[in-house]
């Protein structure tokens, strides 16, 4: 029998593209307002009618036996004697645990408009199993992908015999499923008949907890600095979004993975607070707590030990690393032997020819809450021949005869540079964000503010006109750097600050 070339004619195209009315849609079951997963659900990229079978569209659409007819925007298969047409979707994985909402429209009738057998049903399940199969005009034997799981199993007999319906089904899985089947089984004649259209497919699983998750930390000694590293535990769904530090001394942070120098040996409780928040923008922040031991440390034996080295190269471009801490506090000043300068632990450099070149590299550790300053010069020879050709000496920390030597503007002596009476010119905060405030206090008013970096470089000048001077360094890189107050009586003072 043909009775599908038959129903053809007579109407399966009107069947395809007909629509719920407003009433049935208003009460019909439905996922509420969530937000549809389903690419192609809507099935309006399938293509009209006989333009070659379903399988060879390249859509999330597959045929799992038979024929089935399709039009954009519905498919149609039948089924009688266990056997007919059927088809699955492929467009969304269906993740283990998480629960699911799956909605769709039919329309059903049996083809001769009598009631069907009594084990007429369609089946919705779940499953990875199934590959494309067609059978050329008309339909095949049902599949039995294995292992699989029912998502519904819809009697056909409360169905309208010619009529449209919604339905929606809440589905967990057991496990990850890539393929949604859909088909119709009749065991006898009469032929039922499914069209089935407009899938909407929902992922309605509950946020997870945002306080579900656990938390540590390790921690080691660096070069002085105390280096924290923390573990954070989370569950599907959860993103750690912040991290606070307080180490104890009356010290934070809020970076991941952060440097801290304890200005005295001993034992401290350092507690990381993590914020994780869930899919859903819910938020929660937890604690961890744990006690170190700070060994005592001389930061300046780092800078005393401090030297430099090529760490890469390309063509005549170099970068200059140090082997001193990268950490807050450390300040490190090149000198590339060319007539030019670099600030930072690790520099790129271009020489414009070859020759020979006495590099310098000082190391500073300025920390004015503990009390230390200090800073130590190392030089090393980079030779470059006409060829491309790298030689380097160590130089140590001697200065050699064939250069004079440079010493940062900062830490020169100048007349007037360093006041003996430091309490008669304040300024604070120090260590600072940037913005600071300098203060002549019963002196002369301020005329004029100078601020060096550590290579002696001018980078920036303040006009006075009062005993308080209100400046903003925050655009300035952390470091530290010279201020240089000058008064309209003459006098002149250095202080100086530590930008964080």
């Amino acid at each position: 029998m043909k009775l599908k070339h038959v129903l053809a004619v007579s109407g399966l195209v009107w069947l395809a593209t007909g629509s719920l009315s407003a009433q049935e849609k208003a009460a019909a079951p439905a996922c509420g307002n969530c937000t549809n997963i389903a690419p192609d659900g809507d099935m309006m990229s399938i293509p009209t009618s006989g333009q070659g079978y379903l399988n060879t569209f390249g859509l999330n659409w597959k045929s799992s036996h038979g024929s089935p007819s399709y039009s954009p925007g519905s498919l149609w298969m039948w089924s009688y004697n266990n056997s007919g047409e059927g088809v699955y979707y492929d467009g969304v994985t269906f993740l283990a645990g998480h629960t699911y909402c799956i909605t769709f429209d039919t329309y059903t009738r049996t083809h001769d408009g009598t009631p069907p057998v009594a084990d007429a049903a369609f089946h919705v399940i779940a499953t990875n199993s199934l590959t494309p199969m067609e059978s050329l005009g008309g339909g095949g034997p049902i599949p039995s992908p294995l292992p699989r799981q029912v998502v519904a199993t819809q009697s056909w007999s409360p169905l309208p015999n010619g009529g449209y319906s919604t339905f929606s089904y809440t589905f967990t899985p057991t496990t990850n499923w890539s393929q949604l089947w859909f088909y119709p089984r009749a065991s006898a004649l009469p032929q039922v008949e499914l069209t089935l259209m407009n899938l909407r497919i929902c992922d309605i699983s509950a946020p997870p907890d945002p306080c579900n998750f656990q938390a540590n930390f390790e921690f080691a000694q660096e070069k002085c600095y105390t280096h924290f590293y923390p573990y954070v535990y989370l569950g599907a769904g959860l993103t750690a979004a912040g991290y606070h530090w307080d180490f104890g001394d009356g010290s934070t942070s809020d970076e991941m993975s952060p440097l801290h120098f304890y200005t005295m040996p001993g034992s401290y409780t350092v507690t990381l607070t993590v914020l994780v928040i869930n899919s859903n923008g819910d938020c929660c922040a937890r604690s961890f707590k744990q006690d170190i031991f700070a060994e005592a440390c001389d930061p300046c034996e780092q800078v005393n030990h401090n030297t430099g080295y090529i760490s890469d190269k390309c063509n005549s471009t170099f970068t200059f690393s140090a082997t001193g801490p990268d950490a807050p506090g450390f300040v490190y000043v090149w000198n590339f032997g060319d007539g030019t300068t670099g600030n930072g632990h690790d520099v790129t450099h271009t020489y414009g020819s070859p020759g020979s070149y006495v590099v310098s590299v000082t190391a500073y550790y300025y920390n004015e809450e503990a009390g230390i300053c200090c800073h130590m010069t190392y030089y090393f020879d980079v030779s470059i021949s006409s060829a491309g050709t790298i030689s380097t000496k160590a130089l140590g920390n001697q200065k050699p005869v064939k250069e004079p030597v440079m010493i940062p503007e900062s830490f020169k002596e100048r007349p007037g540079a360093v006041d003996a009476e430091t309490h008669q010119i304040e300024l604070f905060p120090n260590p600072s964000t940037g913005l600071f405030t300098v203060s002549s206090k019963d002196r002369s008013e301020i005329s004029s503010i100078e601020i060096y970096d550590l290579s002696g470089r001018l980078i920036r000048t303040i006009e006075g006109g009062s005993k308080r001077v209100e400046v903003d360094m925050s655009s300035e890189l952390a470091g530290t750097y010279e201020v240089k107050v000058l008064l309209k009586n003459g006098e002149t003072f250095t202080r100086k600050l530590v930008r964080k």
